[in-house]
């Protein structure tokens, strides 16, 4: 079960991925998902780094019309407390922002190395595995062309990404976090401390010391695809 979406600066700023959450819980019919608002900016301060991957709206420029849904009142700190603390042991924290790939972990290192020395169980996939999932320009044209209720909208988004890669195929490194979570069957984990570093030429290199904690992702196995057209 999804109990919550909580927002942050990345790939656009915390206001515009709030707004993003909530239309597409509105566009899912999910307009009961809880979403707060994360943190605007890095732990230390500073200018946040926006990466214009997916165009100024996020969304690959489509320009959705504004939803009427409004995030809640608590912060996202507060509202994953509050969770954590209502679910003890249940709950699953799935960070695509500071914590899954390179790029983004160095908007934030600061913040990425004190969750990572937090003494949590944590599962790392960096784009060394979310790179080997891709998106093709067949893909897209048997979505555009499916009934799925989805299936021009997705296409439309990756438009931006498209233009302005410039590469073959489009990297799937936020749903292959959740492949992660939800069938970790899939992958082949080591054991080791992860640390960022968090200055210098290196500002958000990731270092992992094999033997303690973090179990991360170094391989994974995609299940069988279903026929075409099944």
């Amino acid at each position: 079960d999804v109990i919550g979406l909580t927002t942050v600066f990345g790939n656009v700023t915390m206001q515009v991925a709030t707004r993003n959450a909530l239309l597409m819980c509105e566009i899912a019919g999910r307009p009961d998902v809880p979403v707060a608002k994360g943190s605007p900016g890095p732990l230390k301060g500073g200018t946040p780094r926006i990466y214009d991957y997916n165009g100024s709206d996020g969304l690959g420029d489509i320009h959705l019309p504004p939803t009427k849904a409004k995030e809640i009142q608590k912060s996202a700190v507060e509202f994953l407390v509050d969770k954590v603390s209502e679910y003890p042991g249940e709950v699953s924290v799935l960070a695509l922002g500071p914590l899954t790939n390179i790029a983004l972990i160095y908007g934030d290192p600061d913040a990425a190395d004190v969750v990572f020395t937090s003494g949590a169980n944590i599962t790392v996939v960096g784009i060394n595995i979310s790179t080997q999932v891709k998106l093709t320009d067949e893909d897209l044209h048997e979505l555009r062309e499916s009934k799925g209720r989805y299936g021009r909208l997705i296409p439309d988004m990756c438009k931006f990404y498209v233009k302005s890669d410039g590469g073959y195929g489009i990297f799937l490194n936020d749903q292959v976090g959740f492949v992660a979570l939800v069938r970790p069957d899939l992958f082949t984990y080591k054991k080791g401390v992860v640390r960022v570093e968090i200055k210098g030429i290196c500002e958000g290199l990731t270092l992992m010391d094999r033997g303690l904690k973090q179990s991360v992702a170094m391989h994974f196995t995609p299940p069988s695809p279903p026929p075409r057209g099944g």
